[in-house]
């Protein structure tokens, strides 16, 4: 089963990382990551990330009417797993869709974010929340995965240790 954020089938993938709910995931590039997982010293866990979810905006692109999902794994399993619904995105300017969640209640404690097509035609997102639930990261290694519709791109990248909790780059 697909969306609910649980391994289902007992092989160590979460939905949309698994090849049976995203067959063919584009890549993910990401910019930035900062994630803040207990025990935080200050203001509780966080969350940011902003990221190239496409060098080309996909044809059937449409957040308005598709699903959003964002997951973020280590070698434990699961980090972060949300959905977004379509009806909490709206269009802010003619190229970016965004949506924003009072007291963090429906994106498992996202604040708010946004995609934005840039001048290139990059499919920009980025994501930010205060009071996130997070684990301690197990190893130094994150793969990050965000669903739109039926299309998904992921990554793994390495996150550093830095002044305000763990980042990359």
């Amino acid at each position: 089963m697909c969306g609910n954020c649980v391994d289902d089938n007992h092989d160590g993938l979460v939905d949309w990382e698994d090849p049976q709910c995203c067959a063919q995931p584009m890549a993910l590039a990401v910019d930035r990551v900062r994630l803040r997982p207990p025990p935080a010293p200050v203001h509780g866990d966080r969350l940011r990330l902003q990221a190239i979810y496409s060098e080309v905006t996909p044809a059937l692109f449409d957040p308005l009417k598709q699903d959003t999902s964002l997951q973020l794994s280590d070698a434990s399993g699961p980090l972060f797993c949300t959905t977004i619904p379509a009806g909490r995105f709206r269009r802010t300017q003619r190229l970016v869709f965004a949506f924003t969640e009072p007291a963090a209640r429906y994106a498992g404690g996202l604040e708010g974010g946004e995609f934005r097509i840039n001048r290139r035609g990059n499919l920009l997102f980025r994501a930010r929340g205060r009071g996130v639930d997070l684990r301690p990261v197990v190893g130094g290694s994150v793969r990050v995965t965000l669903r739109v519709g039926s299309a998904c791109a992921r990554t793994t990248m390495a996150l550093r240790t830095s002044r305000k909790g763990l980042a990359f780059p």
